[in-house]
């Protein structure tokens, strides 16, 4: 992935709670739930035996973070995820059982400032993203413990299937 944002807001916990399955619970950090909006453009994809797609595409991804109430263990659930891509958001729904939704989207670097739009076009409901975002101070590897650490170094995603919450992990 290149071009990557990540951006993160405070939310109460009684504000993400509806949207998660049982036995998902809100993770606090720093005693709130946090949402967070995570863009990227994907390069050189590969599923599994699926080739790797030959053009890059652009993704908008709504999370928030939980903890799996019966182990303990840490994770994201994405609430919707916009792809750019038909068959990367098809492959990604059908064997994953994510929450893609086909999108119009676009980055476009310009300098170190990238600028990304997106619109979701189909079935699912309206959304549209729009966002302009560069670099700033010197890059860091999260410490563990601190909230960008928590925000951040998750590999582990929970989704819905067939009555139960499944765990995948993000590579």
């Amino acid at each position: 992935a290149r071009a990557v944002c990540f951006a993160h807001w405070p939310v109460a916990t009684d504000r993400i709670r509806p949207h998660l399955p049982d036995p998902l619970d809100p993770m606090r950090v720093e005693d709130t739930a946090w949402l967070s909006v995570v863009v990227l453009e994907m390069v050189d994809v590969q599923a599994g035996p699926v080739p790797t797609l030959a053009r890059p595409f652009t993704q908008v991804n709504f999370r928030t973070y939980v903890e799996h109430a019966e182990t303990g263990d840490p994770g994201v659930y994405f609430l919707s995820l916009d792809c750019g891509d038909g068959l990367a958001g098809a492959v990604g729904n059908g064997v994953w059982g994510l929450p893609f939704h086909r999108a119009d989207s676009s980055t476009v670097s310009r300098g170190d400032e990238v600028v990304v739009r997106s619109r979701r076009v189909g079935d699912g409901p309206e959304a549209r993203f729009g966002a302009r975002y560069r670099p700033v101070g010197e890059s860091f590897q999260a410490q563990p413990g601190t909230l960008e650490d928590a925000l951040i170094e998750r590999h582990r995603f929970f989704v819905e299937r067939s009555g139960s919450v499944v765990a995948g992990e993000i590579d």
